[in-house]
């Protein structure tokens, strides 16, 4: 439970008129398999094989986010987005953790996401890497690293996330195919007394796409290649 208590930590201190996350992280191994023409791929270019999608606010989306802006998010046309206003050594540190700021995940997750949070960019991308930092030493991110290239029992995955589980926060697994594909945290956000920025018109949130979650099982690994 350790982890878990840091990562709710690290949660009180973001403010949203939401007070439910989500913290994606994908499985980079997988995600390069599939998407071999991506600059950040393969995934032996990437720190750590499990690496950060997004922290997403679960209300709203687009917060003070130009039409322009978002029409072009939703045409995947990420390179035209505004870069987020982030101190020199926080975009250091997310190109450690998000190896897709190569393709412009970053300014898209801004953009859908981060304007919703609350707070600065700086601040939200800040937070979104100290949380992928603290899965990234968990228990069930080692066993995720030494079973790569293996097909391992969803039980045994759902046991080792149970320091990350509680009636706060819960974990799921997403495949494809019964390969995984990526682990959705779900984290609930204290509130605190901190700048909040004007949240403006918000748009609510559109359901994204279900993936489909792991089926019980045996569940493959994707090795780093």
């Amino acid at each position: 439970m350790r982890y878990f208590g840091m990562l709710l930590t690290l949660l009180f201190s973001l403010s949203a008129s939401a007070g439910e996350y989500v913290l994606a992280l994908s499985w980079q191994p997988r995600f390069c398999a599939t998407h071999t023409d991506k600059p950040e791929c393969p995934a032996t270019a990437a720190r750590h094989p499990l690496t950060l999608h997004g922290l997403w606010p679960q209300q709203n989306e687009y917060c003070q986010i130009p039409a322009e802006t978002i029409a072009n998010d939703r045409q995947h046309r990420w390179e035209a987005l505004p870069q987020p206003a982030t101190q020199t050594d926080t975009q250091a540190q997310l190109a450690q953790v998000m190896p897709g700021v190569q393709s412009y995940l970053d300014r898209h997750e801004w953009a859908r996401h981060g304007s919703c949070a609350g707070t600065d960019a700086d601040t939200y991308f800040r937070q979104a890497i100290r949380l992928t930092e603290q899965v990234q030493q968990s228990r069930l991110a080692t066993l995720l690293r030494q079973q790569q290239g293996q097909a391992i029992p969803l039980q045994s995955l759902q046991n080792a996330a149970r320091e990350l589980n509680s009636q706060r926060n819960s974990v799921e697994f997403l495949c494809e195919q019964q390969q995984l594909t990526e682990i959705r945290l779900q984290l609930q956000a204290g509130q605190v007394q901190q700048l909040r920025l004007d949240m403006g018109n918000p748009r609510p949130s559109r359901p994204a796409p279900r993936k489909a979650l792991c089926r019980s099982g045996l569940v493959q690994l994707a090795p780093v290649q």
